[in-house]
């Protein structure tokens, strides 16, 4: 296929419709209209994920650190066709607590002790899928700062008896569960260097790992996949209906962020090339201005 059909067929379609809801975000909300530049670098983006055979694999990604806030909650990518409705925007819930948004960063939420946190409801299940699934599921959180916390969870979902979620980036451990019932996945680091990374939690073949940097991390098998039938949330996650904020200390325990810049969050499907996704992403997050100095 030429350059031409490639931008015809598969590029552009995906960009006018992403711009169309960015244009309808702004005059909903009485907002400028995205920036030329802005809209070139997310055009780069996508395009980058579809000649690496990753956005056809997405369910969402959020660019939180996009020009406007509006924009920040909406997801680039339309699993369900480009004819369909477009996924809702996430939910901001502040809880009476701080949930910040900063141009070009992200979203950030702050928290002490048992304090019920501000969260992103990302308004989506992982059990409506449909890319993420059943042992072949990933997820995935792009930290633009870093904390010195342990046990801070990034983003997730859990219902009564499945869980889906990450915890990265920090100073202490990196973690996480993914679509088990039975049996848990955590992950240790000794590393504090994790400003600036994109972390992906990946499960394929009975198998997770984990991915730092598009590199490999430590990782176990795990088993009884299953998908939570409740909401993502991100900034913590979803215990079966409440953002988790025990103080108990990991693992498991389920401490949420409290400080780090989340600057995006994305899941899908498992069994695809980290290495190429994370390369594709640091060349937009350069562009764009909000890419960090990991690894």
């Amino acid at each position: 296929m030429g350059a031409s059909q490639f931008f015809t067929n598969h590029l552009l379609p995906h960009t006018e419709a992403y711009t169309a809801q960015l244009v309808s975000a702004s005059i909903a909300n009485s907002k400028p209209y995205p920036s030329g530049q802005y809209v070139g670098y997310v055009n780069a983006l996508i395009a980058g994920l579809i000649i690496d055979n990753y956005w056809y694999e997405l369910d969402r990604m959020w660019i939180f650190a996009a020009e406007q806030r509006v924009h920040a909650q909406l997801s680039i990518v339309n699993p369900s066709g480009l004819n369909a409705s477009w996924p809702v925007a996430l939910s901001e819930q502040t809880n009476g607590g701080t949930l910040t948004w900063n141009a070009g960063q992200g979203y950030t939420n702050y928290h002490s002790g048992a304090i019920t946190p501000a969260y992103l409801d990302l308004m989506w299940k992982p059990s409506d899928g449909p890319n993420f699934y059943d042992n072949s599921a990933a997820i995935g959180v792009y930290s633009y700062s870093d904390i010195n916390l342990a046990g801070t969870w990034d983003v997730g979902a859990a219902d009564a008896t499945n869980i889906a979620s990450l915890t990265c980036g920090n100073g202490f451990n990196k973690g996480g569960y993914l679509n088990n019932d039975s049996t848990h996945l955590y992950l240790y680091s000794n590393s504090n260097h994790h400003t600036g990374s994109l972390t992906t939690l990946t499960r394929y073949s009975n198998v997770n790992v984990h991915y730092e940097g598009g590199l490999v991390g430590y990782g176990t098998a795990s088993a009884s996949p299953a998908r939570p039938t409740v909401n993502a949330y991100a900034l913590t996650y979803n215990l079966n209906g409440t953002p988790a904020h025990s103080t108990t200390t990991p693992p498991p325990g389920l401490i949420m962020n409290a400080g780090r810049l989340l600057s995006m969050v994305f899941f899908g499907a498992g069994a695809l090339d980290q290495t190429a996704f994370y390369n594709t992403f640091q060349a937009f997050a350069t562009a764009i201005g909000f890419n960090q100095y990991y690894p």
